[in-house]
């Protein structure tokens, strides 16, 4: 049964392409006669196209166990953010005709369930194997110092980064951090390669000591001083500060002295956005926001999920690739950008605040938001499904 299903798939993968999936249901006409005759695998072909195209998650799948299994007599209904994923409401219906349907088979739903969690078992179990021999794979690029122009055209803030620095190629993602944390904190759980979210911006910095220690780096931040809220802790990404003041492992504290990676500051942030200040438009690659789609994921076009790494166009950023400037998810500042914020050399923002900046945008932001001058503030104890982070990294000075 199962075997039969997953020759079909390619046909489903093609009846049913992403670009017409709200139209989903009507791909069951169309359905090889012994198929259509045989709910069970119908549904199997169904499911299996719904979690392809991110509606549903593996999650859901588990509820759909549970929900079997206790053979409830009323609907099957998703534990779902509806304003997330609005789709479900056109597909629960039709899943439920075939959960009702007299000739439904639970058992060859169950083994087929079982069969998703042994696959889904292995694959973490091979993928733990690998993480214990390969090093952590986070590509860093070199960025050179200089001046640009930060902020509003009617309010431009000139600014000099006189330190170079490297910066990741990508957000961190899913893999990155269980790699060095453990744990998984992500609300998309949709696999290694997509951004890690979900997490305090205390959490983001203990990852980057703990990336710097592996490599035998400098710690930047020094929590010595600083109280955390009970069971809360770093690796599963919801460490809550509740006194004390961070400091710098940096002469004069100065956040582009430290040696470790840290997160960058709003001017770092922009820099690169604005291409070294070579760049006065709307976004990286221009002011066309239609062409926004072709570079990040946002609320025109990212189906309300984030998505993998690296799957759209680069923005080149002194001859090398640089994903998710704008959208996927939005990137944790180090700093807040009131409006005492002056430019100046390495400018640094209000440290003293309960609130960061965060820049890019995300999957759930209009065009405006992932502007390469547009910010957004956030308390820095929140934890957001739509916020994630990318490392940055002071190169030492040649002597």
């Amino acid at each position: 049964m199962i075997f039969r299903v997953s020759l079909f798939m390619s046909v489903v993968a093609i009846l049913c392409s992403t670009s017409a999936f709200a139209r989903c249901p009507e791909f069951l006409d169309r359905l090889p006669h012994d198929f259509q005759q045989n709910n069970s695998l119908s549904l199997i072909a169904y499911l299996e196209t719904l979690l392809k195209n991110g509606v549903l998650e593996d999650r859901h799948v588990d509820e759909l166990y549970s929900w079997i299994e206790s053979e409830s007599k009323g609907e099957f209904i998703p534990k779902i953010d509806v304003s997330l994923h609005i789709e479900i409401q056109i597909h629960h219906k039709e899943i439920n005709k075939y959960l009702r349907s007299p000739s439904f088979n639970k058992q060859e739903i169950l083994q087929w369930i079982q069969l998703r969690r042994e696959r889904k078992k292995l694959a973490s179990v091979e993928r733990q194997q690998a993480q214990s021999t390969t090093e952590i794979p986070i590509t860093f690029y070199r960025i050179p110092k200089g001046d640009f122009v930060m902020g509003d055209v009617d309010k431009p803030i000139r600014a000099t980064i006189h330190q170079e620095f490297e910066v990741s190629s990508t957000v961190i993602t899913q893999d990155h951090w269980t790699r060095i944390m453990g744990a998984n904190p992500s609300y998309f759980q949709s696999g290694p390669e997509y951004p890690v979210e979900n997490i305090t911006w205390w959490s983001a910095l203990e990852y980057a000591n703990r990336l710097s220690k592996y490599f035998g780096l400098p710690e930047t931040y020094d929590f010595s001083d600083v109280t955390f809220k009970q069971d809360t802790r770093a690796d599963n990404g919801t460490w809550v500060h509740r006194s004390g003041k961070l400091r710098i492992n940096a002469e004069d504290q100065d956040i582009y002295l430290a040696k470790g990676y840290r997160l960058p500051t709003v001017a770092e942030q922009e820099y690169i956005l604005r291409k070294l200040g070579t760049s006065n438009t709307y976004y990286s690659f221009g002011n066309d926001a239609e062409s926004l789609t072709e570079y990040g994921w946002f609320s025109g076009n990212s189906r309300q999920k984030t998505w993998p790494v690296g799957d759209l166009k680069a923005i080149l950023i002194h001859g090398n690739p640089l994903f998710d400037l704008h959208g996927n998810v939005a990137e944790w500042s180090f700093d807040f950008q009131d409006s005492t914020y002056e430019g100046g050399k390495n400018p640094c923002g209000n440290t003293g605040s309960f609130l960061r900046m965060t820049r890019g945008g995300s999957w759930n932001s209009p065009e405006t938001e992932c502007r390469s001058n547009a910010g957004t503030s956030r308390g820095m104890n929140g934890r957001y499904s739509f916020v994630g982070f990318r490392l940055v990294r002071t190169l030492p000075t040649s002597p």
